[in-house]
């Protein structure tokens, strides 16, 4: 049971880094195409 929650928690916090790291990346290539696509791939 502990290792389930554990890798639950491991999951959530690789998803907010991700989209912590995806909003700096779009917020400083706005202009850059790799930024629309990246924000076009990744909104699961």
């Amino acid at each position: 049971m502990n290792e389930v929650i554990l890798k639950a928690i491991d999951e959530v916090i690789k998803k907010v880094s991700w989209l912590y790291w995806r909003n700096i990346k779009i917020n400083s290539t706005k202009d850059n195409s790799f930024g629309r696509i990246a924000h076009q791939v990744s909104v699961f």
